[in-house]
């Protein structure tokens, strides 16, 4: 990467400042996204083992009231 950047300052070729902000930008927004979703997913899972497996009883509890919630459901 390094010698890239070299050559593109010895030709004069490099992205404009335009250019380097869009693709921070998206970028960091692919990051944040990525983020939100692997942690929604990791939280998930262990919230759903731990119900499935019983150790916290609220937990449980709350998964079963969400499940009846959604059954009675109109858009169903």
């Amino acid at each position: 990467m390094a010698n890239e950047i070299r050559k593109m300052m010895t030709e004069g070729k490099l992205p404009s400042k335009k250019r380097i902000i869009l693709n921070s930008f998206l970028g960091g927004v692919a990051w944040g996204v990525g983020t939100v979703i692997g942690a929604t997913l990791i939280v998930t899972l262990i919230i759903w083992l731990l119900g499935a497996i019983g150790w916290i009883p609220v937990i449980g509890d709350l998964a079963s009231e969400i499940i009846r919630t959604i059954e009675k459901s109109p858009l169903k």
